[in-house]
């Protein structure tokens, strides 16, 4: 690597070369791994040697070299940056995301593939039914790594601003949220029973949901959706959801703790009136709905009726 790349600076101690014992087990950690590049997350076999060299080793590539990549999904894309280096520390993690930032040949793809990823094991993947989603697929891997999602989301989110990234050459704006991430919440409240890897859907925590708020309180986006009646009949069901869901059967579960805190956000805080309006005729049983907790309902093809 050249002496002008930033990363010449990361500590690399935190990889254990000279301790066989460590070497060994990262070696039986990549293995359960590796799967998942080919499953579900897509990464080009060479894709996945680099990624192998930089788990098992701390050797970063060259972006320099591959600056013109042409494959969608990168390669240490940021997600996996974070995600596959030895510690979970915070403080060790969040000076890293920004110096992966600085890198002057990164290649934007490696950022949105990254933040890609962060939606996919925090958002999407803990909303899922495994044995429907992900038919014979072994759950483990995934798991180890939702688990720590909160951190993951600490360390790629913080500081930023809706989505606005200061890159090396430029300011780059990822639209991260949108009208549709309210779906797979909504999924997750109508699952018969949590599996472990639906225990650690990212809005139980408290920085993914203010981030969430902050996102959404004045989304002109979300106002124009809502104009489709397929769009808003999603959103009535979403918050019948919200306000129907029985805390007291379900336990101290993270769902509950999710709808405590949300319903919380829905009725004290500041939404345009449009949004609040769907919310408070929830709440009053103006609205009647299809099925509200089934999860095979579809609407009709033909245009369907606004309640």
């Amino acid at each position: 690597m050249t002496k002008t790349n930033p990363l010449e600076e990361m500590d690399l101690s935190y990889w254990q070369t000279d301790n066989k014992e460590w070497i060994i087990e990262r070696h039986a950690q990549w293995a359960k791994i590796e799967p998942m590049f080919v499953e579900s997350i897509e990464k080009s076999k060479r894709a996945r040697g680099i990624l192998k060299r930089y788990f098992i080793k701390g050797e970063l590539p060259d972006f320099k070299e591959l600056r013109d990549w042409r494959p969608l999904e990168g390669h240490l894309d940021l997600f996996c940056f974070i995600w596959l280096h030895p510690s979970w520390d915070e403080q060790v993690l969040k000076p890293l995301r920004d110096l992966y930032l600085t890198i002057p040949w990164l290649d934007s793809d490696n950022i949105d593939v990254g933040f890609g990823l962060l939606q996919y094991f925090a958002r999407s993947l803990p909303c899922q039914v495994p044995d429907d989603d992900m038919p014979g697929v072994d759950m483990t891997a995934y798991v180890a790594v939702a688990q720590h999602n909160e951190v993951l989301f600490n360390v790629l989110m913080a500081n930023i601003d809706e989505g606005t990234y200061q890159l090396a050459k430029t300011t780059r704006k990822f639209h991260l949220l949108d009208y549709s991430i309210l779906a797979p919440q909504s999924k997750w409240l109508a699952l018969e029973r949590l599996e472990p890897i639906n225990t650690y859907m990212m809005f139980q925590y408290d920085l993914p949901l203010e981030w969430w708020y902050n996102s959404f309180k004045n989304n002109r986006e979300l106002l124009r959706q809502l104009k489709k009646p397929e769009v808003k009949i999603q959103m009535y069901r979403y918050f019948y959801r919200l306000n129907d869901f029985d805390i007291e059967k379900e336990g101290d579960t993270c769902r509950s703790l999710f709808v405590n805190k949300i319903r919380k956000i829905l009725d004290e805080r500041e939404f345009f009136p449009e949004f609040k309006q769907m919310w408070l005729d929830i709440k009053a049983g103006k609205i009647e709905l299809e099925e509200p907790w089934n999860l095979k309902w579809k609407p009709a093809k033909k245009r369907p009726r606004l309640p």
